[in-house]
């Protein structure tokens, strides 16, 4: 705490100023002190923040990653607990590679396939339904590994496509998140957008009831 100089409050009491500036001294007196000590305490108190940050940080990680694999088994009851931990944790994967939020990604692999690792249309596969032959050649270039329509419908590999695909159209269209899911499904779609919200919502909802579950085990 600082030292107060010893004829500070005889020249204070002495001053011919308006109540105002006593008041204004005054407040600017206790707020350097409040200052010091808090200063004397920083280091303890940003241990223990860091410390606080990395387990809210685990918890949300733990909460977005169950709560995708809760979302896949629900879409689709077939669906393998063990297989529902696997795609979440790619998502997971993807969203921080890509910079893409895990409610987005996890509600269109439900629209695009069910959660159907074999899924097909007319012109798409696996997962997120990636278009092989219109982005063949970006995709190789993007992921060497990836040379064939067999080895992009691994889940892995689709998830990673199919997000990176999306984070470019999210880019193209500056943030604009249903002229980028118009993007990916190929027309300006307003069933598909109302869809992938209603599940990205659903995600959400599950992500927030995870936490509050953590929360009171951690209190119990």
């Amino acid at each position: 705490m600082g030292v107060i100089p010893q004829n500070f409050w005889r020249y204070f009491m002495r001053m011919r100023r308006p109540l105002l500036w006593r008041s204004l001294l005054l407040f600017l007196l206790a707020s350097q002190l409040c200052w010091q000590a808090r200063a004397a305490a920083e280091p303890a108190g940003q241990a223990r923040q860091s410390l606080d940050s990395v387990h809210s940080a685990k918890h949300v990680q733990k909460a977005k990653t169950d709560a995708a694999s809760y979302i896949f088994r629900y879409y689709n009851s077939s669906l393998s607990m063990d297989k529902a931990n696997e795609y979440a944790r790619y998502v997971m994967e993807a969203s921080s590679r890509f910079s893409v939020d895990p409610a987005l990604i996890t509600a269109i692999i439900v629209k695009e396939s069910r959660v159907k690792v074999n899924a097909r249309s007319k012109y798409a596969v696996g997962l997120m339904q990636v278009y092989w032959k219109l982005h063949r050649n970006t995709i190789m270039a993007q992921f060497p590994h990836i040379r064939t329509e067999k080895i992009l419908m691994e889940p892995r590999n689709n998830i990673m496509v199919g997000t990176w695909i999306f984070s470019r159209y999210m880019a193209h269209c500056k943030g604009n998140v249903t002229k980028a899911l118009g993007r990916y499904l190929g027309s300006q779609a307003n069933r598909y957008v109302a869809l992938v919200t209603k599940y990205r919502g659903h995600y959400t909802e599950r992500v927030l009831l995870n936490l509050q579950h953590a929360s009171k085990r951690a209190v119990s």
